[in-house]
């Protein structure tokens, strides 16, 4: 992840900019602890620079600030929310110490193990937790939105292999959920059913996007 390495500091700007991109408000929000740091640090990410100087200022403040009581707000979502991460990280440990088990138990070669707990681990650990803290089961209703737009973007590996494959590991992931009684089987189907239809779609996305003479991927 981009503010991996980095101090706290810019951990938390890391995480405030990318909410900058999806919250149409959000870069209104908090950095009047950091007025040193912001813009002017090589470690802050050049988002977070993007998501400073497209701000509005508020009235009657310096154009420079933003009130302190937005900025403790956004700390304190951001604690939370690292919180958040850690305690869901331990769980998805297990959850996949126990799908190997799982996946072992079904025959299957050591290779083909690996490669399902690599597309899987990403997936719970890096996905879902990229700008909210959500926990495996409830990403059984995500695949569309990481299969046809995230992963395309953020996977440098993302081909046709691989986004059939990271399709494949879902479905082996999600029916493992379902026989530990995590998720209902109206879930597990629904899943399958929008992998067989959309992935024409995510293909086409795919081509789009590695086409550089091409402006409107999506």
């Amino acid at each position: 992840m981009a503010a991996k390495g980095l101090g706290g500091k810019a951990r938390f700007l890391a995480w405030l900019a990318r909410l900058c991109f999806t919250i149409a408000d959000a870069h209104r929000m908090a950095r009047r602890d950091f007025p040193a740091c912001i813009g002017k640090c090589k470690a802050c990410p050049d988002a977070v620079v993007q998501v400073v100087n497209d701000r509005r200022p508020f009235d009657g403040a310096p154009s420079n600030a933003i009130p302190f009581n937005l900025a403790k707000h956004a700390m304190d979502d951001y604690e939370k929310y690292k919180h958040d991460c850690d305690r869901i990280r331990q769980a998805n440990k297990r959850l996949l110490d126990n799908f190997e088990a799982w996946l072992s138990s079904a025959g299957l070669s050591e290779k083909t193990i690996r490669t399902h707990l690599s597309n899987i681990d990403f997936y719970i650990n890096e996905y879902l937790l990229y700008e909210e803290a959500t926990e495996a089961e409830y990403g059984v209703d995500n695949v569309d939105e990481f299969l046809g737009y995230w992963f395309i973007k953020k996977a440098m590996w993302a081909n046709r292999s691989s986004i059939k494959g990271n399709a494949a590991s879902l479905k082996k992931f999600y029916t493992f959920m379902l026989e530990k009684g995590l998720i209902d089987k109206e879930s597990l189907t629904e899943l399958k059913k929008t992998i067989s239809k959309r992935m024409p779609k995510w293909l086409a996305t795919l081509e789009r996007y590695d086409n550089l003479d091409i402006d409107d991927v999506w």
